[in-house]
């Protein structure tokens, strides 16, 4: 038996005077004092003083279920309460023992307590006489009233069960329940049923079956809107679930889930408020385990939990979540709480959930900042008595108040709610404001002596607060502004001063959001700095020409400025795009900037604030202008035509024509070409005091050699071998078979009786521009006779143009009248030809026969067969 001290922060004691050894679940109750009245296990009840009530005979509860029983008192009633017993199993004694038998169904039992201490006035009375398990009960809408809801099933044929849900009020318990019976809900008898303590959600686990929540309605008793949740944060893993309790705020969920294949419990955490819990949960604790624990909330707004050991034993311990209310490891998790030496086991008692929904809402707030205090509960309250924790108290049901001085508080309050007092406790934290300091002021540079500027008022931060401070500011023009957070100044970062000087009201905001009000002046001062020397910089345009940006040192310019005017370390120096950037001291300048002429903004702060604004010209020299061709083409012979001179623009002062090895072969302005090659061009202009160059690169080549785009070769007519050839140009060509004689002036010419052999072809620009090309053919032919008298005329026969240049295959075979092979060529011999022998010996003057075959590189076949004529003198 636990025993829970009216203290703050003083953990409960345990004691063991209990008359209960209870197998699984059991329920038990106090008077308003908190004094205990009864207990049960759903088959004998004790009172106040430990003592079995006389029943005469057993309740109708399954005391080895993890809810067989709850104690409801009657609203309105200080002496009568319900024990409602649920039986989920028809149970049946042994044949030789009189037990009587117990059918499955809700029952409840009427119990007076002015009378001896618990006296039965009503006993075992069914309200369901079918299966039904797990009962869980809360307060309905009016404060008043109590609901008690189980689930069960009218046939033993149903697979789905259904909820039943009873309203108990000052009349006694109405028979007739709500019944929810459209949800397909497949549950088990064995296991939890919770309400929330805000009477708005039901949650159910149910061993290895589904582990659900609903939506109650507790004005009406129904039951709604099933959602599944997931059993472990391990995928395919589906334990058993057993445990189950809802923090005091009703918005996290606590399952307690065993693992038989290992051995192992787990506790979980799921966000209820969030569109998925499912996707929200969060592993607690795990810890190896052999059976099932329990889990209930308590009117501390911790959760208890049991142990059980390894060997089946009951445990020695109590587990407790601190903070049920926080998320994840937040919730302050610890094992082996309270000690009660062997007496935990399986469950824990069942409550009326919503006794421990009362609850101060309040945690933390700011020195001197008003808290409007509430507590959350289950009726209507009556009257509050409370202790704000440093002294001082309020009887106000919804008080304000604030703190003085920064510190944790631990808050009291008494509320007083259907004629009965509930004390409940809460550590409030009181944050320290923001520290400012007084009397601080902005300085601004005043650049045309009016009066009037543009003030950053985020630079007050490093003046007003301390190093390290992480704040966040809003400025008013009021004081009543910044008290009441209206007509915040809505552009700080370039605020124009209305007076000069002007007072500014800050709230400052701390990450606690607590927030202290000061205020500070703006003040515009002409400060004179003299002119400073323009910045000049030839365009760097990145090949784009005249697009006029170039590259601006910054940081050289700020080291130049910073010598010259003999400026302290001290003192700050930036350069801004614009004057209001200057003012505002927004935008600065990197070390480097590339950009087209302009001005920008010098700003020097010191000690007391600005030092002083003014311009800086500046200006970007335009590009020495190049108008030359990428490339320019150079006939053959130069000689013979026109010379191609180039000219440098002549608005530039220098010229520097060089080679491919970036050698200076001229610095005159017109540069005659002579010889292809890579070229280039820079020129120099001197503007505004620097040189700028500009630099071209150019190619010079010859023109394209003409290409033989067809060439055809006829030699099938002996008496007129003819050449045709055509070739793709940009000119017209003449051509020549001898080198010397040319004819045509067109893209095309034919060469008409062509006597056979090895012709070079040869073609050549009309204009002597372009290179000249050449190309060997072969024409074939084959002599009619031989004449071998050594007088170096026709000594041979040989077929002209068979050559290995032109045929890959060459095949000749020479035979005498009667068929006799006389000779064979091919391309090793082909060119030596036919003496007019046959194995050395000297054949007569008569007519012989030959036979050819011929196949060039493009696998054109030549055949042919004829006779030779050999003639001897």
């Amino acid at each position: 038996m636990l025993n829970f001290p009216t203290l703050p922060n003083v953990s409960p004691t345990a004691s063991f005077d209990s008359g209960l050894i209870a197998i699984a679940g059991s329920s038990s109750i106090s008077n308003k004092k908190g004094e205990l009245l009864l207990y049960t296990d759903g088959v004998a009840v004790w009172n106040k003083k430990n003592k079995i009530i006389p029943t005469n005979g057993l309740l109708f509860g399954d005391n080895e279920m993890a809810q067989p029983t709850i104690i409801i008192p009657k609203p309105g009633d200080d002496s009568i309460f319900y024990i409602i017993t649920v039986k989920s199993f028809l149970d049946v004694g042994p044949p030789d023992i009189p037990i009587p038998v117990i059918n499955p169904g809700l029952y409840y039992t009427e119990i007076d307590i002015s009378k001896n201490d618990g006296t039965v006035v009503i006993k075992n009375q069914t309200l369901l006489p079918f299966e039904v398990g797990k009962i869980s009960a809360v307060h309905h809408k009016d404060g008043e009233s109590i609901w008690f809801t189980t689930s069960g099933r009218e046939k033993e044929t149903d697979k789905f069960l259904s909820f039943y849900s009873f309203k108990i009020d000052k009349s006694g318990i109405i028979k007739t329940p709500v019944v929810s019976k459209k949800l397909r809900y497949e549950g088990d008898f064995n296991g939890t049923l919770k309400f929330s303590p805000d009477g708005k959600k039901l949650a159910s686990s149910n061993l290895e079956k589904e582990l659900v929540f609903f939506d109650f309605d507790n004005e009406t008793g129904i039951v709604s809107n099933k959602q599944n949740l997931i059993k472990s944060s391990v995928f395919f893993d589906q334990p058993s679930v057993y445990g189950l309790e809802f923090s005091n705020d009703s918005k996290l969920l606590y399952t307690t889930s065993f693992n038989k294949n290992t051995n192992t419990e787990t506790l979980f955490q799921y966000e209820l408020d969030n569109l998925h819990p499912t996707e929200r949960i969060k592993k607690i604790h795990t810890k190896n385990q052999n059976g099932y624990t329990s889990l209930q909330l308590s009117h501390n707004s911790k959760i208890y939990k049991t142990q059980t050991r390894p060997n089946n034993k009951s445990g020695d311990y109590l587990d407790v979540i601190n903070a049920p209310d926080k998320i994840g490891l937040d919730a302050n998790f610890k094992t082996k709480v309270i000690s009660i030496k062997d007496k935990s086991g399986t469950g824990l008692p069942n409550f009326i959930q919503s006794y421990f929904r009362t609850r101060i809402l309040n945690e933390q707030s700011c020195v001197n900042q008003l808290i409007d205090f509430e507590v959350d509960t289950y009726s209507k309250i009556t009257a509050a008595i409370w202790d704000f924790g440093d002294g001082n108290t309020s009887n106000n049901i919804l008080p304000q108040y604030a703190y003085s001085s920064p510190g944790n508080y631990n808050v009291k309050v008494t509320i007083t709610i259907n004629s009965r007092q509930i004390t409940t406790f809460k550590d409030i934290v009181i944050h320290p404001n923001p520290t400012l300091l007084k009397n601080q002021k902005l300085i601004q540079c005043d650049v045309n002596n009016d009066g009037v500027d543009y003030f950053n008022l985020y630079n007050i931060n490093h003046k007003i607060s301390q190093p390290g401070s992480d704040l966040t500011y809003h400025f008013y023009e009021t004081k009543a502004d910044a008290e009441k957070d209206t007509n915040r100044i809505t552009t700080p970062e370039s605020y124009q001063n209305k007076t000069n000087p002007q007072l500014i009201f800050t709230r400052a905001i701390n990450k606690n959001d607590c927030y202290s009000i000061e205020t500070f002046s703006i003040e515009s001062s002409f400060v004179n700095i003299p002119a400073i020397n323009p910045m000049i910089v030839c365009e760097d345009s990145d090949g784009i020409i005249n697009n006029n940006i170039g590259l601006f040192n910054i940081k050289a310019k700020k080291d130049e400025i910073r010598k010259l005017l003999s400026l302290p370390s001290s003192s700050s120096l930036d350069l801004f795009p614009t004057l209001k950037d200057a003012q505002t001291t927004t935008n600065k300048l990197d070390d480097s900037i590339n950009t087209t002429s302009t001005k920008i903004w010098l700003r020097i702060d010191n000690s007391i604030g600005c030092g002083g604004i003014n311009f800086i010209d500046l200006i970007v020299n335009s590009t020495p202008q190049i108008n030359l061709q990428n490339e320019y083409t150079l006939c053959i012979d130069p000689k013979k035509h026109t010379p191609i001179i180039l000219s440098a623009n002549s608005t530039n002062d220098k010229f520097e024509w060089k080679n491919a090895n970036n050698n200076i072969i001229s610095t005159n302005r017109l540069f005659t070409l002579n010889r292809v090659g890579k070229f280039s061009l820079t020129v120099y202009k001197t503007e505004n005091g620097i040189e700028c160059s500009n630099s071209k690169s150019f190619m010079v080549v010859n023109p394209k050699k003409p290409i033989i785009k067809n060439l055809e070769i006829n030699t099938e007519n002996s008496l007129n071998n003819f050449i045709n050839i055509e070739v793709e140009g940009t000119s017209s060509y003449e051509y020549s078979i001898d080198g010397q004689n040319y004819f045509g002036n067109n893209t095309n010419y034919t060469f008409n009786n062509v006597s056979p052999g090895i012709k070079t072809i040869y073609v050549r620009d009309i204009n002597n521009c372009e290179p000249s090309i050449q190309k060997e053919v072969s024409i074939i032919g084959f002599p009619k006779f031989l004449t071998p008298n050594n007088d170096g005329e026709n000594d041979v026969w040989i077929i002209y143009g068979a050559n290995n240049d032109f045929f890959k295959t060459i095949d000749i075979t020479i035979f005498n009248r009667f068929g006799k092979i006389l000779h064979k060529m091919n391309n090793n011999n082909a060119e030596l030809g036919w003496e007019g022998t046959y194995n050395g010996k000297t054949l007569p003057s008569d007519g012989y026969w030959y036979k050819a075959k011929l196949i060039d590189y493009k696998d054109k076949v030549i055949e042919k067969t004829g006779n030779i004529s050999l003639i001897r003198k």
